[in-house]
């Protein structure tokens, strides 16, 4: 099966990559564009799903199959291709289908379940407030015609918009349970990964693992603001600035906006957990944006090994 986004990066006409793919001796049993429902069939005899374009096409098709033991082949079409990235996968469609065959080797894939008052939604690259939405939501008022305009090509574009998010941002105060301990402070960014990458090829985890069963919690406040300018004008993966972030293996994250009540400014510090009002920020979930007046605490947990992938 072939999901193709033929709006994805610069596009691929379909028919050249369907030649691509059966020249490489694979049978295309159905295609599927993006945004079409995608339903595994038996009768289809469906071995493989292919997934042509980008980061957001790659984690519909991903969610849709996740626990039905099909594994995906992405052909990296995007403009950022984080997941690809992630995998070790790059080349172009017909290199990349020559190596389905013959026992190409095949890589678990953890999925992030994020819960908020929306319901629940699963995630590939991560999830989390503060710097990623900001320049999310930023990056879709101006559009991607315009960025792409911008010059420096597509991610630098980007990059220059999330440059611009992290400049007006004030840092906002957070309150962050991670598998049972209070981590509250005042943050830029609290960023839960399952990829070493988000957006414009940001790397914030570079040691990150999907198949490990953990996710990795990126906390920061005004103290790494300049570390987060850094890795924003590399146009490489900067060990050395990303190293710089906290950074915590998790497996379950609670997080939320906290509001001081008139109550607890008036007793200042001392004030207990019970004078704590919670007020969800904007939220992202891949590259899915949800405004800030959809409230309350935002869960994060992991579930294991619900994709696989040929790399």
């Amino acid at each position: 099966m072939l999901v193709h986004n033929t709006r994805a990066g610069d596009g691929l006409p379909p028919g050249e990559l369907k030649r691509a793919i059966e020249d490489a001796g694979h049978e295309i049993v159905r295609e599927i564009a993006k945004g079409e429902p995608l339903a595994l069939d038996d009768e289809d005899r469906v071995e493989l799903v292919a997934v042509a374009g980008g980061d957001g096409t790659v984690g519909d098709v991903a969610r849709a199959v996740a626990g039905s033991g099909v594994p995906l082949a992405v052909l990296p079409l995007g403009t950022a291709n984080n997941v690809a990235r992630s995998l070790g996968v790059s080349g172009e469609p017909a290199e990349l289908a020559r190596r389905w065959s013959g026992g190409a080797p095949r890589v678990r894939f953890d999925l992030g379940a994020a819960q908020g008052p929306w319901g629940q939604q699963r995630f590939l690259e991560g999830a989390g407030l503060g710097l990623v939405p900001a320049a999310i939501t930023a990056a879709q008022e101006r559009g991607k015609k315009k960025i792409a305009e911008s010059g420096g090509g597509p991610i630098e574009g980007a990059r220059r918009v999330f440059r611009g998010a992290l400049r007006k941002l004030k840092p906002t105060r957070f309150a962050v349970t991670a598998d049972g301990e209070r981590l509250d402070g005042d943050y830029l960014l609290v960023q839960v990964l399952n990829i070493r990458s988000v957006g414009p090829n940001l790397v914030l985890s570079p040691d990150a693992d999907p198949a490990d069963g953990f996710l990795d919690l990126v906390l920061a406040g005004e103290s790494e603001r300049d570390a987060l300018r850094a890795l924003l004008e590399d146009d490489g993966d900067d060990r050395d600035l990303a190293a710089s972030l906290p950074v915590r293996r998790v497996r379950s994250v609670e997080v939320s906006r906290r509001e001081n009540t008139a109550s607890e400014t008036r007793a200042g510090r001392g004030a207990g957990r019970d004078s704590e009002k919670f007020d969800g920020g904007a939220v992202h979930v891949d590259d899915d944006v949800r405004p800030s007046d959809e409230a309350s605490t935002l869960s994060l947990t992991v579930q294991p090994g619900q994709v696989e992938f040929l790399v």
